[in-house]
């Protein structure tokens, strides 16, 4: 610290002492004396400007006054450098952090770049088997043939279940996965779901017992994916844990509401294995593995409570479970649903395969690169009259397109030379220039992430089939789609 008179604070060209001696050192505080009467305070004070290093002292003073006004810039000086540091500290721990997100942000994508390869080129494969697999199931077999079938499909779509696990988990990870609401008929969408676990309850040798409250509306609005994955889920649980035991499932309305919304409790109870206390508070973590489950030979990838949790969570809702070692567990849901209005919807079962053929005879041009797969379509549309030719890319498409009129346009996405985003986007140009009609483009894709669905709409395909697609639910969408009007046959 500097205490200087005033009339010293002068040097030749109008420069000052203090500010010459800050150079030297920006830590020292200075304290200049003058008397109130001084002419030159007024010239040197805005001269200066406001300083926090810069206090004046009246002369005559006390030394005590002296020793305060030292204390007030030490403080200052104090003040100032536990804010610089601590600024400085922000600033690298905000850097840090920057730094980091961008690290966190390029590894999720490149993560979910890569589950979304993989998973495109496992369904690729996958389509064939469980295509296949079902095709086998129409024909005539002996008993030992349709167990080997049946045996082959089960193992297919469990593989199906866990790649669509990890790309979901991927997608929540990202931060990519949102609630997607929409209206459908809740008693047709419980009754298929029933109708589906019952098959597995009866081969796990397991009672099922399902009961629908009467007050649930019949019309509801949800993301109608994640109710029926977190339901599949946690009845596929029950089931699995309850060989030979019961499994009870309850929906009921609960009290609350909320202007055009309630809220609907699901209650899963069965009898089987149960849980113990300390794997009770990790159950819903990541790849755990319930330590009783595992020793009792019962397998998994410790995804689907995991999976169940934030997608409950993804949709405003609470989950909670009670379990005893021997007697069984029960879980609980309450989920908000918004109400729908009362709207004719037609039933249809697009997993119950149908005998009767495509209403209409339609000319198909496929574009497939993949061998197996187009032998997989000629097989789908064998018995369906439908006439039926191949492009093998995109360019080869256009080339046809633009020849001959097709009723429908199947389309896969990643093939060589011309991919089906870029075939869509110029077959849409040449209807446009040229005043063609419009020709459905069905997209059929082995991708499954929403924005993939979404260029492929962007680019005007009416609409996308995911890959691996069974007959029953490929024929059951022609016919739907035939039914809509969409298809004018030319």
């Amino acid at each position: 610290m500097v205490v200087m008179d005033i009339q010293l604070t002068r040097l030749e060209k109008s420069f000052f002492y203090p500010r010459e001696i800050r150079k030297t050192d920006t830590d020292i505080q200075i304290i200049i004396t003058t008397t109130p009467d001084d002419s030159y305070w007024n010239y040197i004070s805005d001269k200066l400007g406001k300083r926090d290093f810069i206090l004046f002292q009246n002369i005559p003073y006390k030394p005590i006054e002296l020793q305060q006004n030292a204390m007030v810039l030490y403080d200052k000086w104090l003040t100032t450098k536990f804010r610089d540091k601590r600024l400085k500290e922000v600033n690298q721990a905000y850097d840090l952090m920057a730094i980091e997100k961008m690290k966190a942000d390029q590894e999720n994508t490149a993560k979910g770049d890569f589950l979304a390869n993989m998973s495109h080129e496992i369904r690729t494969p996958l389509n064939i088997l469980l295509g296949i697999h079902e095709v086998l199931q129409g024909t005539d077999l002996d008993e030992d043939q349709e167990k080997y079938v049946e045996i082959a499909n089960r193992s297919g779509e469990q593989l199906l279940h866990l790649i669509n696990t990890l790309l979901n988990l991927s997608k929540i990870d990202a931060g990519k996965e949102t609630n997607e609401p929409s209206e459908f008929s809740s008693l047709q969408f419980f009754e298929e779901l029933f109708q589906l676990l019952s098959f597995k309850a009866e081969f796990n040798s397991a009672i099922f017992k399902t009961e629908v409250s009467d007050e649930i509306p019949e019309y509801i609005i949800a993301d109608k994916e994640k109710l029926k994955i977190i339901m599949l889920n946690l009845i596929d649980n029950a089931i699995k844990f309850s060989k030979g035991g019961e499994v009870k499932v309850n929906l009921s309305k609960e009290s609350n509401a909320i202007k055009n919304n309630i809220y609907i409790k699901l209650k899963v109870e069965d009898t089987g294995i149960g849980i113990q206390e300390d794997d009770l508070q990790n159950i819903f973590k990541n790849f755990y593995q319930v330590k009783a489950n595992a020793a009792n030979g019962y397998k998994g990838t410790g995804l689907g409570l995991s999976l169940t949790n934030k997608y409950v969570s993804i949709l405003n809702g609470e989950i909670t479970v009670k379990s005893k070692v021997g007697q069984g567990s029960v879980f609980e849901v309450i989920l908000p649903v918004g109400l729908g209005e009362k709207k004719d919807v037609p039933k249809t079962d697009s997993n119950k395969p149908t005998t009767q053929k495509l209403s209409k005879n339609l000319r198909v041009l496929l574009v497939e690169d993949n061998e197996d797969n187009i032998q997989l379509m000629q097989i789908y549309l064998k018995n369906e009259n439908c006439s039926f030719e191949v492009a093998q890319n995109g360019q080869t498409a256009l080339e046809m397109f633009q020849k001959d009129a097709y009723d429908l346009i199947l389309m896969d996405i990643e093939m060589p030379i011309m991919d089906g985003i870029e075939a869509t986007k110029a077959i849409r140009k040449i209807e446009r220039e040229s005043g063609k009609e419009r020709t459905p483009v069905i997209a059929l894709t082995a991708f499954s992430r929403n924005k993939e669905i979404e260029i492929c709409k962007a680019v005007g395909c009416d609409e996308v089939l995911k890959k691996p697609l069974k007959k029953a639910t490929f024929l059951a969408f022609l016919q739907e789609f035939i039914d809509s009007g969409n298809v004018t046959q030319k």
